[in-house]
C-alpha cells in the first residue's frame, strides 16, 4: 500500500514537542506495513533540526521538505477581501505552505499513485479536495480545534476579545467542517475527541488513536531524595490551553505550597517553550524556564512530582504518558489525564485544582505512597500506551486483512 502523509509536524527524535513526537513514532510503525511518501512541512523553530528530519528518510519512500525560510513572506493580495473586515486578506504562512505542498504534488502527479493520503493538520485538510474518491482520505486532529476557540471565547473579559474569539471560533468550524466533507476517516485521540467530532459535525468513520510512549526512552535513575520539592509541568506553553495552567499554577498554585511547606521549600520547573515576555515577567527562584530542549531526562529525574494541570484542551496528553514512563507519581486535572483510562489512587492522581495544593503534599509526605502511584503508573503505561499498540487502530483502518505483530 502507498501512503501519502502531508505533515506540519517533522518527524524526528527525540522530537521538539507532542505532536512531533507522535507524528515520528506512528509512522515508524506505519513504515512497516506500507510504503510512505512524506511532504513535511518545517516552521523556523524546527529548521535547525533538518538534518534529522532528513535522516527519517530510511523509513519511506521518499521525503520532501518544505521550509518556511523557503516560503514568501505573508503578504497582502489585492482583490482578496476578507468578508469581515472588508480589508485586503492576509496571505499566512499556512496558505504559502500549501501552495508549496501543491507544487511537490503536481510533480509526483506522474511518479507516483497513492493508495491514501493521511493529512496531519486540519487546517492543511482542505488539500485533500485535490484528490479524488479512488483514494482513501484521512485527516488526523491533534486537537479539536473549535473546543478551544469556544473555551476562549466564554473566558474572554471584555467585548472585544469575546468579539474576535467568536469570530475565529466560528471561522475555524467552517475550515473543520470543509475539512470533513472531503475526508473518509477523521482520526482523534480520544473518545472526548470522538464525541466532540460526531456532536458538531456528525461525522460517521472517526478512528481513536491515541497518543503512546516509548518507555525505553525515559529509563533514568529513580530520584528518591529531594533537597527542595521540585514540582515539574511539561508543555509548549505558547498554546493557550498550557499557557493558562503555566499562569494558574504561578499565581495560584505556588503561593499555596509555598504557605504549606516553607517560602523556600519548593519550586516549580516548566519543561517546554515559552513566550519571551512571560519568561521575563514570571522567572525567578521558585519559577524555572528550561525552554524547549531536546532531552527532558534531567529534568524528569529531578523532579519530586509531576503535574497537569490543565482546564481544557483535546486529545490525550503525551506528558502524562512520559512522567509515567520515567516513573514519576503525577498529580493531574480530570481532563489532563482525559482519554488515559487510568485510576485515581492507583496510577495517578486526579484533582480539582482547588485541592491541587492538599494532593501534591500529600505525596510529598509520603515517599511510599509517592512510589506506589508511580511504579503503578510505569507499568499501566508498559502494557496499555506503547506506540505500537495505539497506532494499531490506524493500521487496521488501512490493512484491515494484516496480522500485526
Amino acid at each position: 500500500m502507498k501512503l501519502l502523509v502531508i505533515t506540519p509536524y517533522p518527524p524526528f527524535a527525540p522530537g521538539g514537542d507532542g505532536a512531533t513526537t507522535r507524528v515520528y513514532n506512528q509512522l515508524k510503525i506505519l513504515s512497516r506495513y506500507m510504503d510512505l511518501y512524506i511532504i513535511v512541512y518545517v516552521r523556523k523553530q524546527f529548521e535547525e533540526n533538518l538534518e534529522q528530519i532528513k535522516d527519517f528518510n530510511r523509513h519511506c519512500a521518499a521525503l520532501e521538505i518544505i521550509t518556511e525560510s523557503d516560503l514568501p513572506s505573508s503578504k497582502k493580495v489585492q482583490g482578496v477581501w476578507n468578508s469581515i473586515t472588508r480589508k485586503p486578506r492576509q496571505i499566512t504562512m499556512c496558505d504559502a505552505a500549501k501552495e508549496a505542498i501543491k507544487d511537490r504534488l503536481k510533480k509526483w502527479e506522474s511518479r507516483y499513485v497513492f493508495d491514501a493520503v493521511q493529512i496531519e493538520h486540519s487546517f492543511f485538510g482542505t488539500l485533500l479536495k485535490d484528490f479524488d474518491a479512488t483514494v482513501r482520505r484521512v485527516v488526523v486532529f491533534m486537537d479539536v480545534i473549535t473546543d478551544i476557540a469556544r473555551h476562549k471565547y466564554r473566558e474572554a473579559r471584555d467585548i472585544q476579545s469575546k468579539i474576535d474569539y467568536w469570530l475565529k471560533y466560528h471561522h475555524i468550524k467552517l475550515i473543520e467542517k470543509e475539512v470533513l466533507s472531503y475526508c473518509d476517516a477523521a482520526v482523534v485521540m480520544s473518545n472526548g475527541d470522538k464525541s466532540s467530532l460526531q456532536q458538531i459535525y456528525g461525522v460517521d468513520e472517526v478512528i481513536i488513536s491515541p497518543n503512546g510512549v516509548a518507555t525505553e526512552s525515559f529509563d533514568i535513575p529513580v530520584k528518591t531524595d529531594f533537597d527542595r520539592a521540585n514540582i515539574l509541568f511539561m508543555g509548549t506553553f505558547t498554546y493557550y490551553p498550557m499557557r493558562e495552567g503555566m499562569i494558574y499554577c504561578i499565581e495560584e498554585l505556588l503561593p499555596r505550597l509555598r504557605a504549606k511547606l516553607g517560602k523556600e521549600a519548593v519550586q516549580l520547573t516548566f519543561v517546554g517553550p515559552v513566550y519571551e515576555g512571560d519568561r521575563k515577567n514570571y522567572e525567578s527562584a521558585q519559577t524555572i524556564f528550561t525552554g524547549r530542549i531536546s532531552n527532558v531526562a534531567e529534568y524528569l529525574n529531578k523532579a519530586s512530582v509531576c503535574i497537569n494541570p490543565i482546564k481544557f484542551g483535546s486529545g490525550t496528553c503525551l506528558k502524562v504518558l512520559e512522567y509515567s514512563a520515567s516513573r514519576k507519581a503525577t498529580v493531574s486535572t480530570l481532563k489532563g489525564a482525559e482519554g488515559l483510562e487510568m485510576s485515581n489512587g492507583v496510577n495517578i492522581i486526579i484533582a480539582g485544582r482547588d485541592h491541587f495544593d492538599d494532593e501534591i503534599v500529600k505525596l510529598l509526605q509520603s515517599p511510599d505512597k509517592r512510589r506506589k502511584i508511580a511504579d503503578g503508573a510505569f507499568n499501566f503505561v508498559s502494557r496499555n500506551y506503547t506506540w505500537g499498540k495505539t497506532t494499531e487502530p490506524l493500521l487496521k483502518y488501512y490493512l484491515p486483512e494484516v496480522v500485526f505483530d
